[in-house]
């Protein structure tokens, strides 16, 4: 069973990891009484990367994390002190 789930894991995020093809876009447009008019627009070649604002940009991670542990750790503790209460009583 796990063995199926990390093929199909791993398939999966090959498939959305592969770059996509990207081809020249044709337009064709026609004015009034003038025949038809097809042109290709220029394909991209260069990207350009601009960071973005984000809501979650001044949060630290190492603090993000921390917290969560602590958070989980509370939830076993109080997880095991009720389990404990019901085996006694």
């Amino acid at each position: 069973m796990l063995k199926k789930f990390l093929v199909a894991f791993t398939l999966l995020t090959a498939v959305l990891s592969t770059p996509q093809i990207s081809y020249a876009k044709t337009v064709c447009t026609q004015e009034y009484g003038q025949p038809v008019v097809c042109r290709e627009e220029e394909q991209v070649l260069a990207v350009t990367h601009e960071p973005k604002e984000t809501a979650i940009g001044d949060i630290n991670p190492a603090i993000l994390g921390g917290a969560l542990v602590s958070a989980s750790g509370f939830l076993l503790y109080l997880s095991k002190r009720k389990t404990t209460s019901f085996i006694r009583g």
